[in-house]
């Protein structure tokens, strides 16, 4: 019998041989249900939503509009509780003190990501997302784990790049960040097209695009040596500019893409006794 792990926060306290463990049993429950409870807490505050939810294999999926509170909160990677329970009967006694009742129930402790299926996200779909991003965490979150993978990926950054919404250009940049880490069959000049943006981006004030902009800097300059090569040099144009924003883009990109470490990782392998060159 396959077990989950017990936990000190999944231990029982009050009762404790009534809870069950049995992942069989577990996965019985949640396959007879279709509606849990969502509980998370914002600035102290304890939220709980209901909402519809699906399992497949050992995840749990749960439904939401991605504008949502609950959807937006959750994707910052938060703790949430989702329980599920099933009322089998009603045991009912001559004083209302006494009533009680028969139930099945399960509660999943854990944290939760967005979800799409990369290939079927359209342009529309992920401008719409977009324009509903309010909070870094939730726009990463969305470049790193989805938009990333989809065809449109690339003509996203040049188009969000242009946006006068912070979110907007932030997205851009946070995706051409994630595409540079990501992105292992794309070539050198997407990304030297990449670093173009950045440089216009560079002198923009607000707080999550000009730190978009920098990790997308330092993220391409530690892909290969030509780009770390134009990288760098992108970034001593930065650091000489007159504007004390971009002088910070380009400062604090180059203390990583000139550091010994970067340096040493990008360094063509010597061979060693017993290799051959072909």
């Amino acid at each position: 019998m396959e077990t989950f792990a017990q936990t000190q926060r999944t231990t029982l306290k009050r009762l404790p041989k009534r809870g069950i463990y049995d992942r069989e049993l577990v996965y019985r429950i949640l396959d007879e249900g279709f509606i849990c409870h969502v509980g998370f807490n914002i600035e102290s505050q304890p939220f709980v939503i209901p909402t519809g939810y699906a399992r497949f294999a050992d995840k749990l999926y749960i439904h939401g509009s991605q504008a949502s509170r609950m959807l937006r909160t959750l994707s910052e990677g938060i703790d949430v509780c989702v329980t599920v329970t099933l009322v089998d009967g009603l045991v009912l006694a001559r004083s209302a003190f006494h009533h009680s009742m028969n139930y099945r129930s399960v509660l999943v402790f854990g944290q939760a990501t967005l979800v799409d299926e990369p290939a079927k996200v359209t342009p529309a779909q992920m401008n719409r997302w977009c324009r509903d991003f309010d909070n870094w965490a939730i726009c990463d979150t969305a470049c790193f784990h989805l938009f990333d993978r989809t065809p449109h990926a690339w003509a996203k950054v040049t188009h969000w790049s242009s946006s006068n919404d912070e979110f907007v250009k932030r997205t851009a940049f946070a995706l051409l960040w994630s595409l540079s880490v990501h992105d292992e069959r794309t070539g050198d000049e997407p990304f030297i097209q990449g670093l173009t943006l950045i440089e216009c981006a560079a002198s923009d004030e607000r707080n999550f695009v000009k730190k978009s902009a920098n990790m997308a800097l330092r993220a391409i300059g530690k892909r290969n040596r030509t780009l770390n090569a134009a990288a760098i040099a992108m970034a001593r144009r930065l650091a000489d500019s007159p504007n004390s924003v971009a002088r910070w883009v380009g400062r604090d990109a180059l203390r990583e893409l000139t550091s010994p470490s970067v340096i040493r990782r990008l360094r063509p392998h010597s061979l060693t006794a017993g290799e051959t060159s072909c």
